[in-house]
């Protein structure tokens, strides 16, 4: 028998395999807290499906949901109006309006006003291609941070090429679209379809950027071709910053937020500019401190957002600390510094 030479790269295979099993562990935990808590609900129309879809990198179709319910189709298959108009679309819609969309009861994207919608007398499986105004689109995941939170593969080569965007969508009644990423203005792809749809088609697009890349004449760009920028902030202090946003520099993100902003005001663009802090159990002390932060530093408004596979769990098990933010974000709400998005905050108790 030959004895094999020991691994010299033991720690290295070991520190990979604990980071695939928190990324199985995450996974696992956002699947069930998507798991409905009753099967049979009074209603479940999603209004989404009938106006919007979600595309992924690999061309992938689902409606506002990066995976659920199903996947509708494949745009290197079919053209983004068949699909639209396909059986698994219809099959989606029909769930919606039968009271079986298992995945409405824990939806966390519908807002409020959504879930107060009730199906109308268009309401139909197979809308017309028209109705169909907003696309979301994942363009790559490649990313320049590494945020503690994401489960995405920020070293990915993966991406969504411009021209099968053109060869299978049609652009002309869509009015609303939003890139996804990974750092969109990390990708050659997401910027080339971004000059496209802008400058020559006269499309308004729109993304969240962590705010560490802003080359050239973008700022510039971006007040003429977004109608909104969302800039993720998820941390008050640097150092909080850092250990969330890992390899980002909030000093960078708030210089170059103020070119964005000195742009905006040389062109007279209507821009909005939108702070986007994500809770996780690393920055949720400071998520009450961030809405006066926003406002210093020239923001229009401020929304929230949380890591779902970790914060409700947290919250349960810290119920001073849920308190202590309920009280103080009453208090801001009474007299807002800016306008503050309450949705995420009232399903953790916050509003």
């Amino acid at each position: 028998m030959v004895a094999r030479e020991p691994c010299r790269d033991g720690s290295a295979n070991q520190a990979s395999m604990a980071l695939n099993l928190e990324r199985y562990r995450r996974q696992l935990e956002k699947t069930l807290q998507r798991v409905p808590r009753k099967l049979l609900v009074e209603q479940t129309f999603c209004p989404r499906m009938w106006s919007e879809v979600f595309i992924t990198d690999r061309g992938e179709v689902y409606f506002c949901c990066h995976a659920l319910p199903f996947r509708i189709g494949n745009l290197y298959d079919s053209t983004l109006e068949e699909l639209w108009g396909g059986f698994r679309a219809r099959q989606a819609r029909r769930m919606s309006l039968t009271r079986t969309l298992y995945c409405y009861d824990r939806c966390t994207l519908l807002t409020a006003e959504e879930h107060a919608t009730l199906p109308g007398s268009d309401s139909t499986p197979v809308p017309a291609y028209s109705a169909l105004t907003r696309l979301k689109i994942l363009m790559g995941e490649l990313c320049n941070l590494r945020c503690i939170m994401c489960d995405q593969d920020h070293r990915s080569k993966v991406h969504l090429p411009l021209e099968l965007l053109k060869r299978r969508i049609d652009f002309t009644h869509i009015t609303d679209i939003e890139f996804q990423g990974g750092e969109p203005m990390a990708m050659k792809s997401a910027k080339e379809a971004y000059v496209w749809l802008t400058e020559e088609l006269g499309k308004k697009v729109n993304f969240l950027t962590n705010g560490m890349l802003m080359p050239g004449d973008w700022a510039e760009r971006l007040c003429r071709g977004s109608s909104w920028l969302y800039f993720s902030i998820n941390g008050v202090q640097p150092e909080t910053y850092a250990r969330v946003n890992v390899g980002g520099k909030l000093e960078r993100v708030l210089e170059n937020l103020g070119k964005v902003r000195e742009a905006r005001e040389r062109l007279g663009s209507k821009l909005e500019l939108v702070g986007h802090f994500t809770m996780v159990p690393d920055n949720v002390g400071e998520v009450d401190r961030f809405p006066a932060f926003a406002k210093a530093q020239g923001l229009d408004r401020v929304e929230f957002g949380y890591d779902i596979s970790t914060i409700p769990r947290w919250f349960d098990e810290h119920p001073e600390e849920r308190a202590r933010l309920r009280r103080s974000f009453a208090a801001q709400l009474a007299e807002p510094p800016l306008p503050i998005d309450t949705n995420r905050l009232a399903r953790l108790g916050l509003a």
